[in-house]
């Protein structure tokens, strides 16, 4: 049996033939399906590669293969890629037992119509909200495509028959769906050491009696305005505390350049770029005393849930599923960086309140450990596979 997964996903390509994720993905993170399907095969793009690939994830298996689409950006590309795809996408999923799809992603909902067409079981992956990713941009034409997106998809989940949401309860109240489903985070945790919690709680104790600036960390496109990168930077521009705000992530600083500038904030910040998930992100995030995860749009933040299995305090944005993961005290409304800014602020000034967030983010990560998620997981996808056989049998 042959699974093909349809996902609007960067990767890279080396001169050896390796192939890297531009995001989380590692090699074992296909191992959910080839728990179940012998081959797999992965549409995504091609992008040109970075030389420090000690930054990226390999993600080549030995039952893998790869298929790279140009991406999609724009109406023009819309109307020459996907239907210049079209043909090349329908012999792949023609060609496979069953199509498991991430959505949103304009190959997927293809990918969707080709299965239709030709009877092929399929899959969907839930992980965002285009409703919240379109109404977080500042163009004119993106918030008119916002309510399209939302109720296609409303259409599509409710008629799929195998849906899997990264959220608890928000994503399936809004677009719920009368097929089998679950609800499991996409993110991939290790779990951390015993000592994690007691180090934590050490350094918070350290910086509650030392003069040391506040260490505070976001992860995100630097380049994507809806990651509230700019939202952060005015909302720490109004304060007059001490702190180093420690930027990680990929892409052009062009445009943060400014805010920065205005506040006089280029001495209190620091890129350090694209950070390889896994350990790297382990070590950064140990190494701050705050997170912070202002997005306007999101299913259900990974950096969050790996910052609180870190036992690192959070604040973060009341986008989509998050306040499934943070009490409100620590939450703020998208985009309003005034309201951050309170938020910041009252912790510096109320250091003693990181121990019980820490603890409490502590005891919420476990929800997410590999042994709690995988179980849902294999159950689910288990129950698609034997589904995905009946239906092969049967043509």
């Amino acid at each position: 049996m042959k699974a093909i997964f349809v996902y609007d996903h960067n990767y890279l390509k080396s001169d050896e033939g390796i192939i890297y994720s531009s995001g989380a993905f590692n090699s074992s993170s296909w191992e959910r399906y080839l728990e179940h399907f012998d081959q797999l095969t992965v549409i995504g793009h091609n992008v040109d590669f970075d030389q420090d690939l000690r930054r990226y994830n390999v993600v080549s298996h030995p039952k893998v293969s790869f298929r790279f689409f140009k991406p999609i950006k724009s109406l023009k590309s819309f109307v020459i890629n996907l239907f210049k795809n079209d043909k090349s996408l329908k012999e792949l999923v023609k060609s496979h037992d069953a199509l498991i799809v991430r959505i949103y992603s304009e190959y997927a909902f293809q990918a969707i119509r080709i299965a239709k067409m030709l009877d092929k079981p399929y899959a969907v992956e839930l992980v965002g909200c285009p409703w919240d990713a379109y109404r977080a941009h500042q163009s004119f034409k993106a918030k008119l495509i916002a309510p399209y997106s939302y109720f296609r998809l409303r259409r599509a989940i409710w008629k799929c028959k195998f849906v899997l949401y990264v959220t608890d309860q928000f994503l399936q109240s809004r677009y719920p769906t009368k097929g089998r489903h679950i609800g499991a985070s996409n993110v991939m945790l290790t779990e951390p050491s015993s000592d994690i919690l007691t180090k934590r709680l050490d350094n918070i104790k350290k910086l509650e009696l030392s003069n040391e600036p506040l260490n505070i960390g976001v992860i995100g496109k630097v380049d994507v305005k809806a990651k509230g990168i700019g939202i952060l930077i005015k909302a720490l521009g109004q304060l007059n505390i001490s702190f180093k705000l420690h930027i990680v992530g990929p892409g052009n600083q062009d445009f943060l350049k400014p805010i920065i500038k205005k506040y006089e904030l280029e001495d209190s910040i620091l890129f350090h770029g694209k950070l390889m998930a896994g350990e790297q992100i382990n070590v950064f995030l140990d190494s701050i005393d705050l997170y912070v995860h202002p997005s306007m749009q999101e299913g259900l933040p990974r950096s969050v849930i790996e910052a609180m299995a870190r036992a690192c305090p959070v604040l973060a944005s009341s986008i989509a599923g998050t306040p499934e993961l943070l009490h409100q005290t620590y939450l703020h409304q998208p985009g309003n960086h005034n309201q951050l800014s309170e938020k910041i602020n009252y912790i510096y000034r109320n250091l003693g309140n990181l121990s019980a967030m820490a603890l409490e983010n502590f005891e919420k990560a476990k929800n997410y450990y590999p042994e709690k998620l995988n179980d849902k997981r294999k159950s689910f996808w288990g129950e698609f596979y034997e589904f995905s056989k009946a239906v092969s049998k049967n043509v």
